[in-house]
């Protein structure tokens, strides 16, 4: 994050800017925005809370199985047929009525520096190509089994020359032995499960020592340790509700997993215009996620939408939403942008896999992203993240002022606390304020 003076910082967190200025140079300058911040301390009320109260409370132990786990139960009981892969161990199995019936090595993967790291989640076999030219490396792909946007199966690539490929990493798909590549393709009809595992992506959730809740304005929240997936606070976290723009961190994500970065797009939309895109023009999607994220502007959807189709789109969330286990989410493409309806519990699902495999999208929201990659976005960026500007530790997040919904993620460490820990506030009349205070409720707790 960047350096920030005390006065800056202090500022920063009690007021915001004038409202949106006028074009780009607006969003380049140093001045937050316009939406309403809280304060970097928590309300009198909290502290005393925090004084006078036991630091945990003690419940009876309660655990959210992990959804990966589930799946594979479920898959098992039933003998059908489906894939097991394990990124961590680098294996590849075929299960049918609850037994191995093909097992082979993984002999690449992405880098976990990379932007493309391979996803863990719920899968299919979504088709069948026997070879595939890559735009990434100029080489072709044998035998391959898409599973999501640009995510394959595929055996050993190689380059027209015929020269294997050298790459001890692949750009995000399964690399496999083109032989093994080859004997999985034919076997695997269309449609077949796979599910992707790795070790750090463990969606169970542990309700067993919680702190003593402050007073929040929301009824409907939830603190995260992410490292090592403990629920600090909860309440109200299974309900389903709308949470308005929290829905562009979805729609970021399925864009960046299907469209390459600088495939130019034509941008929609109508005359409600924010400054930073203008209709009629081409914009590379990493252009695009900029205003999408730091503004939560939704004229980016609409021009994902035009550009896939508004039923691909939808078809392509839900995808999503089951890969990610979130079983009580909803998403939709409406007039006004997608419409989401979803659980805090959920959001956690969204968050943590943001973090772990795509965290270029909350540096987007951050201020914090490095652009070497692909250059300055045509769109303009902020200097300063929309929410919790004053907050050296915060590492990105979304939110809706309408519905009063925040998701912010939070670096912890310098203070004795979890690299990252998450916190959710929906349907608020303070929904920053309400992260600011559990903030400080964790933090009082572990110092």
């Amino acid at each position: 994050m960047h350096a920030r003076s005390p006065l800056i910082s202090a500022l920063l967190a009690l007021t915001l800017g004038g409202a949106l200025a006028f074009g780009v140079l607006a969003f380049l300058s140093t001045s937050p925005s316009a939406y309403p911040q809280a304060t970097t301390t928590p309300s009198q009320t909290v502290v005393e809370v925090v004084d006078t109260l036991a630091t945990t409370t003690t419940r009876s132990a309660s655990t959210t199985p992990d959804y990966l786990d589930e799946r594979a139960r479920t898959l098992r009981a039933s003998g059908a047929q489906f894939v097991v892969i394990d990124l961590s161990a680098k294996t590849l199995e075929v299960l049918e009525q609850g037994t191995t019936t093909l097992s082979m090595p993984i002999k690449a993967i992405a880098a976990t520096s990379s932007w493309w790291q391979t996803p863990p989640g719920y899968y299919e076999v979504l088709s069948k190509k026997p070879s595939h030219d890559s735009s990434f490396g100029n080489v072709t792909m044998p035998w391959n089994l898409p599973f999501q946007g640009n995510f394959f199966i595929h055996g050993w690539p190689r380059y027209a020359s015929g020269r294997p490929a050298t790459s001890a990493v692949s750009g995000g798909c399964i690399r496999l032995r083109e032989a093994d590549a080859k004997a999985l393709y034919e076997l695997l009809p269309v449609g077949t499960p796979i599910i992707i595992t790795e070790d750090r992506f463990d969606s169970s959730l542990t309700f067993t020592k919680r702190l003593t809740p402050p007073p929040l304005a929301s009824e409907h929240h939830l603190a995260v340790d992410l490292t090592d997936n403990r629920a600090l606070l909860a309440s109200g976290a299974q309900e389903q509700l709308p949470v308005g723009d929290l829905a562009t961190l979805l729609s970021a994500l399925v864009a960046s997993e299907h469209i390459g970065m600088e495939r130019s797009l034509y941008a929609v939309g109508d005359a409600n215009d924010n400054g930073r895109i203008k209709h009629n023009e081409r914009y590379r999607l990493f252009d695009l996620l900029f205003p999408l994220l730091e503004d939560w502007s939704r004229e980016p959807e609409e021009t994902v939408a035009q550009y896939m189709g508004e039923d691909r789109f939808e078809r392509r969330l839900a995808y999503k939403l089951r890969a990610l286990g979130m079983d009580t989410s909803h998403a939709r493409v409406a007039t006004s942008g997608v419409a989401l309806e979803t659980t805090a519990l959920d959001l956690v699902q969204l968050a943590r896999y943001t973090h772990l495999y795509r965290n270029f999208l909350f540096e987007i929201t951050d201020a914090s992203i490095p652009i070497y990659l692909y250059g300055e976005p045509t769109t303009g960026r902020r200097q300063w993240p929309r929410i919790f500007p004053g907050f050296e530790d915060f590492r990105g997040g979304v939110y809706d002022q309408e519905t009063g919904s925040v998701v912010a993620l939070f670096d912890l460490s310098e203070h004795g606390g979890s690299a990252a820990t998450l916190f959710i506030s929906l349907h608020s009349d303070d929904p920053l304020q309400d992260v600011v205070d559990m903030r400080w409720r964790v933090l009082t707790a572990q110092n």
